[in-house]
């Protein structure tokens, strides 16, 4: 079969994230790429006038590709935020060396203060939880920060395989952790100070 000659960047873009996606960044080449289209470099070099152009694209199609898995709709358990959580790992899990692109490989940089698109989405999504129906958009996004850096570590552990039943040992921190964020922000709103907390805990 001949080799086709035209290709959309799009094409190109979706059969370069696909080796990425598979056998990672490292495997990525032009002649790779041209391999898997049955076709030359040409245009390849064409559609990205570098592969570090490429690996840019490739980076904020993997960022797109992640926010999209964290929030498809799960039934692991009954709370709606938990889940997201455990999505997390499953992530990390079934898509090894994307997770390894995004968050190991020191290649992208996360600023969780700075991050408004999925800060903003993933809070949509957080205020359909009843647990967190009662507090505002700030505490929100403080209860996604916090618990994100929380559920990367386990995650981190689990990726690397230190953690023995990962998904047990997930599930029940990230709960447990969830409960006692969440109740603290609560608290604050209600205006209860953590001295008072202490005195009623004490009592």
């Amino acid at each position: 079969m001949p080799p086709q000659l035209g290709f959309s960047t799009e094409e190109i873009l979706n059969a370069a994230f696909e080796i990425v996606r598979k056998e990672g960044l490292d495997a990525l080449s032009a002649r790779r790429i041209a391999q898997e289209l049955n076709c030359s470099t040409h245009p390849i070099y064409r559609a990205f006038q570098s592969m570090a152009d490429l690996e840019t694209a490739i980076i904020a199609k993997a960022k797109v590709y992640v926010l999209n898995y964290l929030l498809t709709p799960d039934e692991q358990t009954a709370e709606p935020f938990l889940n997201m959580g455990l999505r997390y790992l499953r992530f990390a899990k079934e898509e090894k060396q994307l997770f390894n692109l995004l968050f190991m490989s020191g290649k992208v940089t996360v600023d969780l203060e700075q991050a408004e698109y999925p800060a903003k989405v993933i809070v949509e999504r957080m205020k359909q939880d009843p647990h967190l129906q009662k507090l505002d958009e700030a505490r929100l996004r403080k209860i996604w920060m916090e618990m994100f850096i929380f559920t990367h570590g386990l995650t981190t552990l689990a990726w690397v395989g230190s953690l023995k039943n990962p998904d047990q040992f997930m599930a029940e921190y990230l709960e447990r952790m969830g409960e006692t964020v969440i109740r603290w922000e609560l608290e604050q709103a209600s205006g209860k100070s953590n001295q008072q907390s202490v005195l009623e805990c004490k009592l």
